[in-house]
């Protein structure tokens, strides 16, 4: 945004057309950020950085007391959606069509360990998707907390944010389940089962919101 900004500025073009991306959601209160800032940098252009801006936008939209980075949670929102796209899936995406799909393979009871090794990397960053989760939901909690209007937009990531993690709890029980011993087997498998029936209440809870 800002570059493009930048640049018709540069140019003293007679203006510049605002298109709105759906990475990640449909819903328009994910995206009121991304027009702050293009407003922000295209109606007067002036070079600050994006933490700036975002601040700004925090302080307008929400509050003067979400207005500190302390606050920020949208970045690492994205970022976390990011991991979620893919996260079951060994070929193709959601953001282009593809006639098949491959989803990634279950555990093999037969060869106990192997699954974790192979997908060593994916789980790292499924840790890494959890802990990103906490603080995420921390921020806007204490977000709701604190704002003086535009409520509605927090409570709608907050439910995106409790999808979003859904596949790195996933996986990582997945995980636990490769590598116990036969004896821990069926409580794995129970605590796997118990989790993936949660599913209907995160996507009924996220629905309601939206």
């Amino acid at each position: 945004i800002k570059d493009f900004c930048q640049l018709t500025a540069e140019k003293k073009l007679d203006g510049i057309l605002c298109t709105v991306w759906d990475d990640c959601s449909v819903h328009l209160e994910t995206v009121w950020r991304g027009l702050y800032d293009f407003a922000l940098f295209s109606w007067n252009y002036e070079d600050i950085p994006a933490e700036k801006a975002h601040a700004l936008f925090r302080h307008r939209f929400f509050s003067p007391f979400l207005a500190p980075a302390v606050n920020e949670f949208q970045d690492s929102l994205e970022t976390a959606l990011s991991f979620w796209d893919t996260a079951l899936v060994i070929g193709g995406d959601r953001e282009n069509y593809h006639k098949d799909f491959k989803l990634l393979e279950l555990p093999d009871i037969s060869d106990p360990g192997s699954w974790t090794v192979r997908n060593s990397g994916r789980l790292q960053q499924a840790a890494l998707n959890v802990r990103r989760y906490d603080t995420i939901k921390s921020r806007i909690s204490r977000s709701m907390q604190l704002a003086e209007r535009n409520v509605y937009a927090l409570s709608v990531m907050y439910r995106i944010n409790e999808l979003q993690v859904y596949p790195a709890k996933l996986l990582l029980l997945l995980e636990t389940f490769d590598k116990a011993t036969a004896a821990g087997k069926n409580a794995a498998a129970a605590k796997l089962l118990d989790y993936v029936n949660t599913f209907g209440d995160i996507r009924a809870q996220l629905e309601k919101v939206f």
